[in-house]
């Protein structure tokens, strides 16, 4: 398991892992954060289970001990014990983790994907001006990112989230009745994947 990339400072840390051993077989690993993904001897899906393993002990490594991991009915991750706040993404070999003093979301996503055929389902007229399949996977990504925040699904990606450039800035909004909020994006691109996350949260009444 590599460390990819790092960056911290006062107010998130987040991490990127490139992941090559196998946990399954170490029992060891099984005993890490046994609050999240409680049913996970049960998966059938041998490489999602190694997954689940990797990112216990990486979040393990970033939060130290008396803090717990779970999740909500929604599947969203929660720290006990700590009044920071969490967002995991993965896709295939790779991992990322944000802890934040903010609502926090990361999203990881590969811009091989064809966007073309989804973007009915996610792309409004007031998001940014679409000129590639590279733009759409941005703005998905970066909704994917917005929609982690709250974890609510009643949040509709194309209804509610939007997502526009200025200059060099990429800036989400979401418009809904439960939460309203803007928030500032970073995405660095790594080999065929774009990684974004929320570099801070303002709510708007």
């Amino acid at each position: 398991m590599g460390l990819l990339k790092i960056h911290k400072n006062n107010n998130y840390e987040y991490q990127l892992w490139e992941i090559d051993i196998d946990l399954t077989k170490i029992i060891s690993s099984y005993k890490i954060f046994t609050n999240y993904h409680p049913n996970i001897n049960s998966y059938k899906n041998h490489f999602r289970t190694n997954q689940i393993l990797h990112t216990r002990r990486i979040i393990k490594k970033m939060v130290g001990e008396n803090i717990d991991l779970i999740q909500n009915e929604n599947g969203k991750p929660h720290l006990i014990g700590s009044n920071k706040h969490i967002s995991i993404s993965n896709h295939k070999n790779y991992i990322a983790v944000i802890i934040a003093n903010f609502p926090c979301g990361i999203d990881l996503e590969t811009t091989k994907r064809n966007y073309q055929i989804i973007q009915h389902k996610f792309l409004h007229s007031h998001d940014l001006l679409v000129k590639n399949n590279y733009d759409l996977s941005m703005i998905w990504c970066a909704k994917e990112v917005l929609y982690k925040i709250i974890g609510d699904p009643l949040i509709n990606f194309r209804k509610h989230l939007f997502v526009e450039k200025n200059n060099d800035e990429i800036i989400g909004t979401c418009v809904h009745d439960s939460l309203s909020f803007k928030a500032n994006l970073s995405l660095i691109k790594i080999k065929d994947l774009i990684l974004i996350h929320n570099l801070n949260f303002r709510e708007k009444n």
